[in-house]
């Protein structure tokens, strides 16, 4: 895959980013973002190109060109496992037993492949990890026995590798994985785009923020209000408050202080603001008032 990225970029004279299936082929994530340029069928698989400028028909008749000729010197062959992620009708051709209800998690880490794959295979048996391309794994994950947490923390310790993790919905039964599946893709790209900040992103706990990220261009246009929190640490401590699902302790922890001190300047918002914090219905409504800022902000970026 790489000598073809790398041809089609002689060929356009800029940088190219691939996706296979909706997976990323090069390891510069940078280069796929937004919406892929031109979609094509590459040996039966789908493929996104990524390209940073607009095409001339001359240069897509090449582009197809290319990637027809690609296709004829190397057939892409999928593991069973492969097509039962990538694929709508893999879990057809599938003979393998998998316990369910099950979860997948999707790992991308950044560097020291074949380290970080010897850390996978000594924290889960081996037909439990699929590897879908260079950096990215997937594990299915019928019981919780370690958290992503505690896998990360032993990637980045023996591995020497920053990795994220992406956890999908609950799977009842082989025809539903490919679907959830491509749910990380979205969920990734908002959790990213929103900067949530956090290594663990948790596909049932995104739903509000997807929900946001889809319709960004609509609350886009609503009117900016002056910020809620103006005071940089108190804003801080809200955002950790928020990520922490409302939990003082583990908000805390998250910020490096005592427990009391957390509890001081939520108190401190409230007063300043009229904001409890505490309050679901308070939380709620800031957390919409700062995604919309942020909607302004992307926007304000791209234009």
């Amino acid at each position: 895959m790489l000598k073809l990225v790398k041809e089609l970029e002689e060929t356009l004279g800029v940088p190219v980013g691939l996706k296979i299936d909706h997976t990323l082929v090069l390891p510069e994530e940078d280069r796929c973002k937004g919406t892929p340029a031109l979609t094509a069928t590459l040996s039966g698989r789908l493929a996104e190109l990524y390209i940073p400028v607009l095409l001339s028909a001359r240069e897509k008749s090449l582009i197809a060109y290319i990637l027809d000729a690609y296709s004829a010197l190397y057939p892409v062959h999928m593991t069973p496992y492969q097509a039962l992620f990538l694929t709508e009708t893999g879990y057809l051709e599938f003979d393998r037993p998998i316990t369910f209800p099950m979860r997948f998690w999707r790992i991308r880490f950044q560097s020291g492949g074949e380290e970080a794959k010897a850390v996978l295979h000594s924290l889960f048996l081996k037909d439990r990890i699929v590897d879908l391309a260079p950096g990215l794994s997937v594990v299915l994950m019928p019981d919780a026995a370690i958290s992503p947490e505690e896998v990360l923390d032993t990637l980045e310790a023996d591995a020497m590798t920053s990795a994220g993790i992406t956890v999908s919905r609950v799977c009842a039964r082989a025809e539903q994985i490919h679907a959830r599946y491509l749910e990380l893709d979205e969920a990734e790209e908002a959790a990213e785009r929103l900067h949530l900040g956090t290594r663990v992103v948790r596909v049932e706990k995104m739903f509000f923020q997807q929900f946001l990220w889809r319709n960004r261009q609509g609350f886009a246009k609503e009117k900016t209000v002056s910020p809620l929190i103006e005071d940089s640490i108190l804003k801080e401590t809200a955002r950790a408050f928020l990520n922490s699902d409302l939990n003082v302790t583990t908000a805390a922890e998250k910020l490096g202080i005592h427990r009391n001190t957390l509890l001081y300047r939520l108190n401190r918002i409230e007063v300043e603001t009229g904001i409890d914090l505490k309050r679901f219905d308070d939380a709620a409504g800031y957390y919409f008032s700062e995604m919309i800022d942020k909607f302004h902000k992307i926007v304000k970026e791209a234009d």
